[in-house]
């Protein structure tokens, strides 16, 4: 910590010391990031594993849900087969539901 000029004191813990690092740490930087910027998007980053943000999530979660529906009798040699047919069942109506689900996490209004 030193070498690179980032202050901290000898009786910190670990966690302090951890804490410190991650406020000097540089922030990584994408090139497919400046592309967007260059032609004048914004990139925002979701926190990692929160999955209220991610509607991709719950619609993966509802082709499982499918999987599983049809393969009460644990064929593996289906799971493939269930697999293909659940996410060809997924519809624009089951997309728009989890986008409204995720609007609403956000605090936006339903349509936004």
């Amino acid at each position: 910590m030193q070498e690179h000029g980032v202050s901290f004191e000898e009786d910190w813990t670990k966690a302090e010391l951890l804490m410190q690092l991650k406020k000097h740490r540089p922030e990584k930087k994408y090139l497919v990031d400046e592309l967007l910027r260059e032609h004048g998007h914004e990139v925002l980053r979701l926190p990692p594993y929160n999955c209220d943000l991610k509607p991709v999530e719950d619609v993966w979660n509802l082709i499982k849900q499918r999987v599983a529906d049809k393969n009460v009798e644990q064929h593996e040699n289906k799971i493939e087969e269930f697999t293909k047919e659940g996410i060809a069942s997924i519809t624009r109506d089951d997309w728009k539901k989890q986008l409204d689900k995720t609007r609403k996490n956000e605090g936006r209004p339903q349509g936004y």
